[in-house]
């Protein structure tokens, strides 16, 4: 369970199996969350590294993993999706369109 549970969740296997707080308690993990940016601070700042800002790209591009599953989803169970693309590209735009399943034929 171990190998799976590091592979799924990532920096688990740096602490073990149970999450930190379960371990420390809430004063002891806020001590140690605190110390981990410290370190990572000192690390940026002392080998003149560029930081990344990852969250809003993670985010897009996790939801652009899920709207293919469930496009995928969709038609497996028979409804035809057809995507559209707006002209602007704006964010609150449709983007597809969804159909009902052909209807089956009663005997």
């Amino acid at each position: 369970m171990g190998t799976f549970s590091a592979r799924t969740h990532p920096g688990r296997e740096v602490f073990g199996r149970r999450p930190l707080v379960a371990r420390l308690g809430h004063q002891q993990t806020i001590g140690a969350i605190g110390h981990r940016l410290c370190r990572l601070i000192w690390k940026i700042l002392h080998q003149r590294l560029s930081y990344e800002e990852r969250g809003p790209a993670v985010t897009k591009h996790r939801a652009q993993r899920r709207a293919a599953k469930m496009i995928r989803e969709l038609r497996s169970l028979g409804y035809r999706v057809e995507l559209l693309r707006s002209p602007s590209g704006g964010e609150n735009s449709n983007p597809c369109y969804l159909s009902d399943p052909p209807m089956m034929a009663s005997t």
